[in-house]
């Protein structure tokens, strides 16, 4: 038997007795001491790693390569090009479509969803910024959210990688993915042109798609899009034909594309954007106020967050006008869409033609058939245009 406080040959302790519980106490102490300075020095790593704008380890992000500073040849120009619709008004739902039809998949080998698309276009590094994940306070169960990384000297933290867009794009793209998400832009299993746009006439419920019965002999894949009972919240007074509501809404988005289109064509645009010295001025009259609150003699902290609050709002405002006049350049700069013929072709995925609904029509209201027996599917129908999308 071992003498009292004793260590074991094996490296236990005697937990029976005082000597033993006081040692596994202070080893307890040591090795947590140890952990902490352990924790501590990669921390501090990273700091190091970040504020020098190296990359870390985890996966590649896509459009670069393994090394993670290295385009990648085929990804690149799919995100690039990414970036360039999104500012010239296509939605992520339907970029992502598209990626899917074409085999495109993730850096982990799995299909695009808008959300996925959404985070990797809102990361500074495409811009060629360092990145920095951040705890969320305040939010049910925490999270983390990336944002970009500031220097010692105040401003952000360059990246040892090859940039993939140009900062103010970046900027631009910002202003549209940092809005609550748009109609359209979310995957859902709808599998109707126009369910979620069509609304009563009556109720202004929305109205459902529903198969004929084959009582009705109508056509195999028929349907009606019809304002739910008034025990499920409608009216149940509405009942349209299905598939021409669908052909006459497709036509009345794109003549509105089509028209947009022409109106980008003949309109020209400026090639600078004229707000750029006053936003110069907007920054330079803010670094003066911040080194005069911080001067030997400071102005006091209520004229000091006074004036803070002007230039924070004037410099908002002239973001919004530089990202809109990006967004418009990009749009007008950008060859036309033949959407028409991408439409008719079956070139387009329902979540695409859906998206392009969505983006251009607020709602559709559906009048009542009335007294009379065939009253025009295009006679029943009201769009209600979706507002212009400004940043």
């Amino acid at each position: 038997m071992n003498p009292v406080g004793a260590v074991e040959p094996c490296g236990t302790l005697d937990l029976l007795t005082d000597n033993g519980r006081t040692n596994a106490r202070l080893i307890v102490s040591f090795k947590n001491g140890q952990s902490a300075d352990t924790a501590r020095r990669v921390k501090d790593m990273h700091e190091a790693l970040q504020e020098h704008g190296i990359p870390t380890g985890g996966h590649r992000p896509f459009g670069w390569n393994e090394d993670k500073r290295t385009l990648h040849p085929t990804e690149a120009p799919l995100l690039r090009k990414a970036v360039e619709d999104l500012l010239g008004g296509r939605s992520l739902d339907a970029i992502c479509a598209e990626w899917n039809r074409k085999g495109v998949q993730t850096a982990r080998g799995k299909q695009w969803r808008s959300t996925n698309l959404r985070t990797m276009l809102r990361n500074p590094r495409i811009a060629g910024y360092r990145m920095q994940t951040l705890a969320r306070d305040g939010q049910p169960g925490g999270g983390r959210y990336a944002t970009l990384k500031i220097g010692p000297d105040g401003k952000p933290v360059i990246g040892q990688w090859e940039r993939l867009i140009d900062p103010r794009e970046w900027e631009a793209v910002k202003a549209i993915l940092g809005e609550a998400p748009r109609r359209g832009d979310g995957k859902n299993a709808r599998v109707y042109l126009s369910t979620g746009t069509l609304r009563c006439g009556k109720c202004d419920c929305a109205m459902r798609a529903q198969k004929a019965t084959p009582s009705e002999n109508k056509p195999a894949g028929f349907f009606w899009y019809t304002c739910p009972s008034k025990g499920s919240g409608g009216c149940g007074g509405v009942k349209i034909n299905g598939p021409e509501t669908d052909e006459a809404i497709r036509e009345i988005v794109l003549a509105k594309w089509e028209l947009e289109a022409a109106t980008r064509e003949t309109t020209q645009a400026p090639e600078e954007w004229d707000g750029a010295a006053q936003l110069q001025r907007v920054h330079e009259d803010m670094a003066a106020l911040k080194a005069a609150r911080r001067a030997a003699q400071p102005i006091s902290a209520e004229r000091y967050y006074a004036d803070l609050a002007e230039y924070d709002a004037e410099e908002r405002e002239l973001i919004r006008q530089r990202n809109t006049f990006i967004r418009r350049a990009h749009a007008a700069a950008s060859e036309p869409v033949s959407l028409r013929a991408d439409w008719m072709s079956g070139k387009l995925a329902l979540s695409e033609q859906r998206a392009y609904v969505q983006r251009a029509l607020s709602a559709v209201t559906v009048a009542p058939a009335g007294r009379k027996a065939k009253v025009p599917v295009t006679e029943r129908l009201t769009p209600i245009p979706a507002p212009p999308q400004e940043m």
